[in-house]
């Protein structure tokens, strides 16, 4: 038994995204596009205006998300590593707590525990669970590398618009079931749902009626040139990796447009979602909070996808809505965490908090109890395999936002400096101005303040490679199915 009275406990819906650019969201400054759904959401409700993902990348993104640890706290840095079952998550947290707890959709676990502390779990996932999977499943499920993805952009279909069709109608059911149940006297617990969309991640394909909206509106970024040669070596050898300077002005500005469409599609898939909700008498005491993993590039600084610690990479949407709990229409500027979503939803609803945290709960920030703190560092991480096309080592790195700078470190290589008040496009690195060099000092101290260690992280991926070379073979050699996957796919 949960140790919070039920009767006490608003429902909970969490709708996620998958590589949401924060600048392609309406309520944004400069947004090309609109997003009428999620901007009401906004409006009334709560929109953390920098808020940065632990990593730029789905796998350790998402864990840090749901443990508020970060990698180098939970051992996943890239998307060939798994959590340990015995690391708790908010889920585990909300379950304690009382709540009913449903997974709806994607969460891209990795390893046989495809629930992490949700108690179901419904539609399942459409990427591979197990390592080893071969490229044609992969692409059966609906996923191309950037190289095929940007020059096929545009009008058309894709698996995952049929998955997030089908995530959306499950979540929709969920409701209704648990309203009914509820009413009956069959359930007494409440919800607690995410309901997890793939989209807007690539192929950059989406049906022509949201193409059109978009073909020959949206324009070129300021940062869009893949020819730059100021652009730092580990982002040159990551454009040179996938031929992103092969692309047009008009290949980039089809596959921006067919971008935006997805975005559209997914804000009207969150907008059938929260009618069902508010429909019901789930939403007379709720919360409801909107976020994606990670960003999208879509061209900036000539480069696509992720992985980079570009604002469009690693800035993510985050909007909290909890009418009576917090405050409607405010704008939170003050950089925060991605990390600081599972203690503050635990902390709202008063459910026992996650041990060994590295995000923080900032309920009384957001109630206007206590004020941000500007100066508290956020950080985001990564530590890429050997690449498996070229077979490249890319630099352990990791990246620090303080107050208006940000610091982008990748060890055995030049840092990064930018400030983003005077520079929010990042055209501008300053690592080389001698008079920045305390700065950067300090700077690179604070990389530090949490036990993260680049050297430490080396020694523990390649102590793991062979763990993780033996279970790839296991899957390949045996053909193992996945635990929970959508299917059977829908036609490209």
């Amino acid at each position: 038994m949960g140790t919070t009275s039920h009767q006490a406990l608003p429902n909970l819906l969490i709708l996620m995204s998958d590589q949401h650019s924060c600048r392609f969201l309406g309520c944004e400054d400069g947004s090309e596009i609109n997003t009428p759904h999620l901007d009401a959401l906004a409006a009334n409700g709560v929109r953390l205006q920098n808020c940065y993902c632990g990593s730029p990348l789905c796998v350790p993104s998402r864990i840090s998300w749901l443990t508020a640890r970060a990698c180098h706290k939970t051992g996943v840095w890239n998307n060939d590593h798994s959590l340990s079952s015995t690391v708790p998550t908010f889920a585990h947290g909300l379950g304690r707590a009382g709540y009913r707890t449903v997974l709806a959709g994607r969460m891209h676990f990795v390893g046989g525990d495809q629930y992490h502390g949700f108690q179901e779990r419904t539609v399942g996932d459409v990427s591979s669970q197990h390592l080893g999977v071969n490229q044609s499943l992969e692409r059966f499920r609906g996923y191309f590398y950037p190289t095929e993805a940007v020059p096929n952009a545009g009008p058309g279909r894709s698996n995952f618009l049929e998955y997030d069709r089908a995530v959306a109608a499950d979540a929709c059911r969920i409701i209704a079931e648990h309203e009914a149940a509820v009413a009956a006297g069959r359930e007494s617990r409440p919800l607690a749902i995410v309901v997890s969309f793939m989209c807007p991640h690539d192929p950059y394909r989406v049906t022509a009626e949201y193409f059109q909206r978009h073909e020959g509106k949206i324009g070129l970024p300021v940062h869009a040139s893949a020819s730059n040669p100021d652009l730092h070596p580990y982002l040159s050898a990551w454009r040179e990796l996938w031929e992103y300077g092969t692309f047009s002005t008009e290949t980039t500005l089809r596959a921006r447009a067919a971008y935006a469409g997805v975005v559209n599609f997914v804000d009207d898939l969150c907008g059938q979602v929260l009618d069902r909700w508010r429909d019901s008498t789930l939403a007379d005491d709720n919360i409801i909070a909107y976020l994606s993993d990670h960003g999208e590039l879509a061209g900036a600084h000539g480069l696509w996808a992720k992985t980079t610690y570009y604002e469009d990479s690693v800035r993510v949407p985050l909007i909290w809505h909890a009418p009576g709990r917090l405050p409607a229409g405010s704008v939170v500027s003050a950089p925060s965490s991605l990390l600081d979503f599972g203690p503050t939803l635990l902390d709202l609803v008063g459910a026992p908090p996650l041990p060994d945290t590295t995000g923080i709960s900032l309920k009384a920030q957001l109630t206007g109890s206590a004020p941000m703190d500007t100066e508290r560092p956020v950080f985001s991480e990564l530590a890429l395999p050997k690449n498996k096309k070229k077979f490249e080592p890319f630099p352990v790195s990791r990246m620090v936002r303080r107050g208006p700078w940000k610091l982008n470190h990748y060890e055995g290589m030049p840092p990064e400096l930018y400030n983003l008040d005077e520079d929010p496009d990042e055209l501008n690195d300053r690592a080389a101005d001698p008079a920045n060099a305390a700065l950067i000092d300090d700077l690179e101290q604070a990389l530090t303040s949490d036990g993260w260690s680049a050297r430490q992280v080396e020694a523990e991926i390649e102590r793991r490679k062979p763990d993780i070379q033996y279970l790839f073979d296991w899957a390949v050699e045996t053909g193992t199915t996945d635990p929970i996957q959508w299917g059977p796919a829908g036609p490209h």
